[in-house]
């Protein structure tokens, strides 16, 4: 098991929060309602998007006309990236492609192509660090198809494979979503949503009254306001490249593979929920597990765990250079706590939650029932198991796990046996 040693992790950790003070607030949007805690600090919508676009994780905000989502793009775009970028509005007729090349005409008319690829170039559009696009729901899914590679960082013209800004880009997009409330709209299909790593519903984190109070003392032009040209992507590239390096810790790894493996067990049959998934909640009747929705929900997927685990440690670094609270002792089991905050903003549109259960008994509201999961996996696994599990990860330091330690982990807990005996074996 390799561990980052401490006095290079603070030195980068150090690096990271200098740089990222030196990006500046967004200047239009406003929106002070928490949207998580990460350690003793509120984080905000705004702190979600720096650490996005610090961690090279693409976002989507969705949420009710009209409440400052394309406002937040453009601020974005202009504020940070110099509008030096892709900003597009979706629609039925959208070809990605032709986002990033142009024709050139003085080569047809000088005879110099000999195929169809000789009159295509890559435009400047190829060096582009962000990648808007607006109104993405009124994509049709055929149009979706074909943005599913900007997330993913790439554009392929002529069956070549051409990376977005040197690999670095990332992806912010935005939609209605409403069940047929908003005419030209479509469902986003589940691939296309797996690759935004973090989703908000805004509908969920309201701006405040004084938000919108200070909103309307500064700007009450109802058209979407435009900032000046600030462009900060040459040091929001130097995060990414040391956030990278930076490792999390065993806990957070641990709390991660609980979302993973944990969620995912089916104490009633002693198998994995993903093999009975089609009888769940049915075969849940009589099982004490089920009060607090354990027959509702399914573990997360591999990539919603690199995903939380990626957006949690760039959330720490952004609330501690933003934090004005005085440093406290930290908490033994704070990363796992951590997670499990991340896993409260972004779960709700991980696809892991029963439909029918959300919409009965939590007015349709998904953010509403993983809030009850939460409380309830805090409460009564991992502050339960406080002890038990600061003991092992002093006994997996030590390069060693007691067995008396190991078998105190079952039920929910049990793929720790394993993990434990494989990680003092590498």
């Amino acid at each position: 098991m390799t561990v980052q040693p401490m006095h290079n992790k603070r030195e980068l950790v150090r690096r990271i929060r200098d740089k990222m003070k030196t990006v500046p607030p967004l200047k239009l949007y406003r929106n002070s309602t928490p949207v998580a805690h990460v350690g003793n600090t509120p984080v905000l919508v705004e702190g979600v998007i720096r650490a996005c676009s610090f961690s090279r994780s693409n976002l989507l905000l969705t949420g009710e006309r009209g409440e400052g989502k394309t406002a937040c793009e453009s601020d974005v775009f202009h504020r940070w990236y110099g509008g030096n970028g892709i900003y597009c509005l979706a629609h039925a007729d959208l070809v990605v492609r032709e986002l990033f090349q142009q024709l050139n005409l003085g080569k047809l008319y000088r005879g110099e192509c000999k195929t169809d690829q000789d009159i295509r170039e890559l435009t400047r559009a190829i060096n582009s660090r962000i990648v808007i696009v607006d109104e993405i729901t009124r994509a049709p899914p055929l149009t979706q198809d074909s943005i599913m590679c900007l997330p993913d960082g790439y554009v392929e013209i002529d069956g070549r494979k051409y990376p977005i800004g040197d690999g670095n880009s990332i992806m912010i997009a935005s939609g209605n979503v409403g069940d047929g409330k908003y005419g030209g709209t479509f469902k986003l299909d589940a691939a296309l949503t797996d690759r935004c790593h973090a989703i908000i519903d805004l509908n969920n984190f309201t701006p405040t009254p004084m938000d919108l109070f200070e909103i309307l003392e500064t700007n009450h032009d109802p058209h979407v306001p435009t900032v000046a040209d600030e462009d900060h992507s040459d040091a929001i590239i130097a995060i990414q490249k040391d956030m990278a390096q930076l490792r999390p810790s065993v806990e957070m790894n641990v709390a991660a593979l609980f979302l993973r493996y944990g969620l995912d067990w089916c104490e009633k049959k002693k198998t994995t929920k993903k093999r009975i998934e089609k009888a769940l909640p049915r075969i849940c009747n009589g099982c004490h597990e089920l009060g607090w929705g354990c027959g509702y929900v399914t573990g997360i997927s591999t990539r919603a765990a690199k995903a939380i685990v990626n957006l949690t440690l760039a959330l720490q670094q952004v609330a501690a250079s933003q934090s004005r609270v005085s440093a406290v002792q930290p908490d033994p089991l704070q990363d796992m706590l951590d997670v499990l905050s991340v896993f409260k903003l972004i779960g709700p549109q991980a696809g892991i939650l029963n439909e029918q259960k959300v919409m009965q008994d939590h007015c349709g509201n998904p953010y509403m029932f993983l809030k009850e999961i939460v409380t309830h996996l805090t409460a009564n696994e991992f502050e339960a198991k406080r002890g038990e599990l600061i003991s092992m990860f002093q006994q997996i330091a030590q390069g060693r796990v007691e067995q008396t330690t190991r078998s105190g982990f079952t039920k929910v807990w049990s793929f720790m046996q394993d993990l434990t005996a494989d990680m003092l074996t590498r």
